[in-house]
């Protein structure tokens, strides 16, 4: 049959007359393909810590304990957190302190955000007038530094409080899940004296509207300001 240009023409073969020089040559290839089979034996389990995947970090987890608010008239324990923002905050007792406004917040929260400028209108009017201010919460500093940045926040902000802090300042949520819903929102007014002059009822963690939470603020803090028995 002819050739076409879809046929190609068959190449020819060269016999190899002389085989005795392999002989020499097929060792020789044996050892430098296992040598090269060792080598990327001897990588991959040099790479076997490299290649693992990374841990990532546990993250702490809520403790689940509820406790109900403090009450007027009780004692506001010793406020302790890892560190403070904006300098530690004023003593009840210290010298020009009237009345201290003391904010337990959660990060979980919507309406601590939501509330936030209007407690900051609240700071604005009376912190002039001897009412001190102090917030604190759980979270750790990177979180708290990204809320005071946030809201322009300027009074002293406690990071890191314990879950006892959290429970002996009656703020515990009973929530479980991660350490975010430790706190149930709360805010006290407190006297010179050390005890709880007045407690927003947790407003905020029962998405109060942010205008009438500000109004009921504002309005203790001027009652206290104004009673007869001066705080």
């Amino acid at each position: 049959m002819s050739e076409s240009c879809f046929t190609k023409p068959k190449a020819e073969i060269p016999m190899i007359r002389d085989t005795s020089r392999w002989r020499f040559a097929f060792p020789q290839v044996r050892l430098l393909v296992l040598g090269a089979l060792l080598s990327l034996g001897l990588g991959c389990g040099g790479n076997e810590k490299n290649s693992a995947p990374e841990e990532l970090p546990v993250r702490p987890k809520a403790s689940g304990i509820a406790t109900p608010p403090l009450k007027v008239g009780d004692l506001l324990p010793p406020l302790q957190a890892e560190g403070w923002l904006n300098g530690a905050p004023p003593a009840p007792n210290a010298q020009g302190v009237r009345l201290m406004v003391v904010d337990v917040w959660g990060v979980w929260c919507p309406y601590c955000s939501l509330s936030a400028p209007g407690l900051g209108r609240v700071y604005q009017k009376y912190s002039g007038q001897g009412v001190g201010f102090v917030s604190i919460t759980n979270m750790e500093r990177e979180v708290v530094e990204g809320y005071v940045r946030q809201h322009s926040v300027p009074w002293s902000n406690g990071y890191g409080a314990t879950v006892q802090m959290i429970s002996a300042l009656g703020a515990g949520s009973g929530m479980v899940g991660p350490a975010d819903y430790e706190v149930a929102p709360t805010l006290y007014l407190v006297g010179p004296d050390g005890r709880i002059r007045w407690v927003d009822g947790r407003g905020r963690a029962r998405h109060q509207d942010p205008r009438e939470w500000e109004k009921a603020v504002d309005a203790a803090v001027a009652e206290q300001l104004n009673s007869p028995e001066k705080p």
